[in-house]
């Protein structure tokens, strides 16, 4: 029988990596992720809040905002609307701290790798029935937008963090994912995934994740496999735009990922990643910001600036320490710290990394899906290896000789 909170976490869980796409479309694209968040409150009343380094940061980043507020005199409103992503975020890491056990983790990652699996079919089948669906079931996006698996409408970099971080823990976890079979063929297959879609900031990602694996676990059979899966891939790319099943080129996000971009684009709404990145370097620097929600409405979701993306909305509103402090809560759930010490692995360094790297394009603390992923990446990361399933009997144990 569910607890309450498996009940809960299974729920958000496929609120958020199974049902978003379908949902948005069945409410005109009304529907909004965020708020599923909230479906863990009723978990406060039956557990404890740890006080950890993770509350404690949560605590110093609301400080800040705050005193940013008071000191751009931002109105009461304003700045509870930018203390909801706060909110959002710390309940979803709280639902995984709680849920989460060496009993539940082996399940919920193997859930993790299949749903990761099923979107590459799903977005191939989304862009072919793109020019036969009615305008109001586009809700407004472009073909190459419309692909985002069963994620939440136009958030293929979601989906595309999703796989990057599933991809990581079939690479790095070896003595963890032993219940995934034929895992480079998996690999294989969720790397052709995040090429074609449209998060270029997730391919970058990627390679890096890839480079890393080929330098600390160098070894000859990783040699042979890195080679035969890199061939497999590009000549499954080829087929792709060969049979225009993909909506641009690989090499495009060579070019959109350097693109300089204007300042004054930025400036009246635009999204310009680089011409925002000099303007915070030199004339757009503060460090309490212009306050909280002073470019965002997140009812009509306009933007006076192009603050696409977590670290350009935190710069530019709550300035650099928000922004840093932000940084830090990223921080140190991806690194928490066991028995008075900080271990640092390269899955923990490679999650950090991805969601540090989006956090230029996405709102990463206010996007669900991806927040989810990332606590559940970095709590299984707390886990020791002998309270995962033993590999021989088959059976879930716990270590009955903790320190």
């Amino acid at each position: 029988m569910l607890s309450i909170k498996k009940t809960i976490f299974y729920t958000v869980f496929l609120l958020s990596f199974c049902l978003s796409f379908l949902l948005s479309l069945l409410s005109q694209f009304a529907y909004r992720l965020a708020p599923v968040s909230l479906l863990a409150i009723p978990l406060l009343l039956f557990y404890r809040i740890k006080f950890n380094r993770v509350f404690v940061a949560y605590v110093i980043l609301a400080g800040i905002i705050i005193i940013s507020g008071i000191y751009n005199d931002s109105s009461l409103i304003n700045i509870l609307l930018f203390l909801r992503i706060l909110v959002f975020s710390f309940l979803i890491y709280y639902l995984t701290d709680v849920t989460l056990t060496p009993e539940s983790i082996a399940p919920v990652m193997k859930a993790c790798v299949w749903i990761a699996i099923v979107q590459l079919p799903i977005i191939l089948l989304q862009w072919q029935i793109y020019d036969f669906l009615p305008l109001r079931w586009r809700g407004g996006a472009l073909l190459i937008d419309f692909g985002s698996g069963t994620f939440n409408f136009k958030t293929d970099y979601a989906m595309s963090f999703f796989l990057v971080l599933v991809i990581i823990f079939l690479l790095f976890e070896n003595k963890r994912n032993y219940f995934i079979k034929n895992k480079f063929i998996v690999i294989v297959w969720l790397s052709i995934t995040v090429l074609i879609v449209n998060s270029q900031i997730m391919k970058f990602v990627l390679l890096l994740v890839f480079l890393v694996f080929f330098v600390a676990k160098f070894h000859v059979r990783n040699v042979i496999f890195f080679g035969i899966g890199t061939l497999v891939v590009g000549l499954s790319l080829m087929y792709f735009s060969t049979n225009n099943l993909v909506t641009e080129d690989i090499s495009a996000f060579l070019y959109r990922f350097n693109s300089q971009g204007n300042v004054n684009t930025y400036l009246s709404g635009g999204y310009s990643r680089g011409a925002a990145l000099r303007y915070f370097a030199s004339d757009g620097f503060t460090w309490l910001g212009d306050g909280p929600s002073a470019f965002s409405d997140p009812f009509t979701r306009t933007l006076l600036r192009g603050n696409v993306g977590h670290s350009f909305t935190f710069f530019s509103e709550v300035g650099f320490l928000g922004w840093i402090a932000s940084l830090v809560v990223l921080f140190s759930i991806s690194f928490p710290i066991r028995d008075y010490k900080m271990h640092i692995t390269w899955i923990r360094v490679l999650i950090f990394i991805a969601v540090l790297f989006l956090s230029f394009t996405a709102q990463v603390m206010n996007d669900i899906a991806v927040f989810f992923i990332f606590c559940i990446l970095a709590k299984m990361g707390e886990l020791t290896l002998a309270e995962f399933e033993n590999p021989i009997s088959g059976q879930l144990k716990m270590s009955v000789n903790r320190k």
